[in-house]
């Protein structure tokens, strides 16, 4: 392993580029190195400009750039802001200093050189020139070893490994996912926005937290632990909302899927018009079959009421076919008919 001491992020930024264009949805970087006990921080949502290097990521300074530090000997820093912020890379950094044993009981650069000492936690930037990448990504740079130390690296990974995994556990929790539309094609540039819901059902706007999908649909926020409402919107699209809770040490996994609003098109027209017509057709012949119905059983009805007020005696004409002669003709159409009313009774 090269021992050197970085005072800029501008040595990686070959290797990180060429690792980000084969994986665009990397959005944490965390660069491990010699020439030192110490740990820098780049976070792409504060500002500044790394005086490190010039735009196309050349070192420009034989000598670090001094810092401003406390009564400590520490690097002054910004106040870490309430709400979600144990993610942030400066928190990140905290974390790692918090259990690396070396890092964490001196305030300042352990290993001795000809240059002055640093601080152990510091801050760089990426270049803001015209190689700066469209989403460029958080990142540590780690030092964890002197350069007059020897030269083999087993023990590295054991002196460090309580760090290395608390940050990765910490960088992970939160909510990540892809979001396609309906016909399963990834969407990018989708804006999505992320705020915590309190046990009351508060909703608390001001710790809103966003981030876009990058070209594969791909989304990530570390968020703490907690329950939070999710908006994810873009044109063309109709606009979506969920809520999830995030865990201690767990990612959480939220996929989406985005309709487009409904648009009838000139031939989607033609064709529910066609559609509407047929079945305005059919109602109408089923509408009149039953009003012919209808006006039917009216009739027969109304014939059966008549024939009921004729007969108030409540006799009725029965055929007499039985009752023929012999000589009466098998073939004669009239028939004989019994009236009760027409027979003589026999005194």
């Amino acid at each position: 392993m090269n021992c050197h001491d970085y005072f800029t992020i501008s040595p990686f930024i070959s290797l990180i580029t060429q690792i980000i264009n084969l994986v665009p949805e990397i959005d944490f970087v965390i660069v491990l190195g010699t020439g030192g006990i110490k740990i820098r921080f780049i976070d792409v949502h504060r500002p500044g400009t790394d005086l490190g290097m010039t735009n196309n990521g050349t070192l420009i300074m034989s000598q670090p750039p001094s810092a401003e530090l406390d009564e400590n000997d520490q690097i002054k820093l910004p106040d870490l802001p309430k709400g979600n912020w144990t993610s942030t890379p400066q928190a990140l950094a905290q974390l790692y200093i918090e259990g690396h044993e070396q890092m964490r009981q001196n305030k300042r650069d352990m290993c001795a050189t000809n240059r002055p000492s640093t601080p152990v936690l510091d801050e760089f930037h990426w270049s803001t020139g015209r190689d700066k990448w469209t989403s460029a990504p958080d990142a540590l740079l780690v030092q964890v070893g002197c350069c007059y130390e020897g030269q083999g690296i087993s023990h590295l990974f054991e002196e460090n490994r309580r760090s290395l995994f608390s940050i990765l556990e910490r960088r992970l929790q939160g909510v990540s996912g892809v979001i396609r539309e309906m016909s399963g094609d990834r969407l990018s540039g989708v804006n999505v926005s992320v705020w915590p819901i309190q046990k009351d059902h508060n909703i608390i706007l001001e710790t809103t937290k966003t981030t876009k999908t990058t070209k594969n649909g791909h989304y990530n926020l570390a968020l703490e632990p907690g329950t939070y409402r999710a908006m994810i919107m873009a044109d063309g699209y109709d606009p979506m909302s969920s809520t999830f809770t995030v865990s201690f040490g767990q990612s959480t996994v939220k996929h989406y899927a985005l309709h487009r609003p409904f648009t009838m098109s000139f031939e989607r027209s033609i064709v529910a018009a066609l559609i509407a017509l047929t079945m305005l057709s059919i109602s109408f012949c089923c509408l009149c079959r039953s009003m012919r119905r209808s006006k039917t059983k009216k009739c027969l009805a109304a014939t059966q009421v008549k024939v009921n007020e004729r007969r108030k005696d409540g006799f009725e004409r029965v055929p007499l076919r039985d009752y023929h002669s012999e000589n009466d003709s098998e073939d004669s159409d009239e028939e004989e008919v019994l009236d009760t009313r027409r027979m003589a009774m026999p005194v």
